[in-house]
């Protein structure tokens, strides 16, 4: 991939991580107002980090399926283990976008707020 493919690639990503970090925050935030209005008992650290998880796992969806390409790339030698690694793949193609994605979204924000910062031209 040459430097401006990369450039661009991380300029994307980069637009996509900034606006579901948003999402996540908001989800995160929504969920935390309704369950403290609702008058349930629950502890504040326990309302906080529900909330939390909750808005990072559906936030970091979309910033984790950018990322298929490189995930398919590292374990597609498991599909020559038949059926158990068609079975792993599976799972690994659909749980790390959704589970892990919200990795990939803070990595593409760093990434892309460094470039901002150094004066790239992205």
């Amino acid at each position: 991939m040459n430097n401006t493919q990369s450039q661009k690639e991380i300029r994307i990503r980069g637009y996509i991580a900034s606006v579901f970090t948003v999402i996540s925050l908001l989800i995160t935030l929504i969920f935390f107002i309704m369950t403290v209005s609702s008058g349930k008992s629950e502890s504040l650290g326990a309302i906080i980090v529900s909330g939390l998880i909750l808005g990072l796992v559906l936030g970091g969806t979309i910033p984790g399926i950018t990322h298929i390409k490189e995930i398919f790339n590292k374990i597609k030698k498991l599909l020559y283990i038949f059926p158990v690694g068609w079975a792993i793949f599976l799972v690994l193609i659909l749980a790390v976008p959704y589970l892990g994605g919200w990795t990939f979204m803070f990595m593409d924000l760093v990434n892309f707020l460094k470039f901002r910062k150094e004066g790239k031209s992205i």
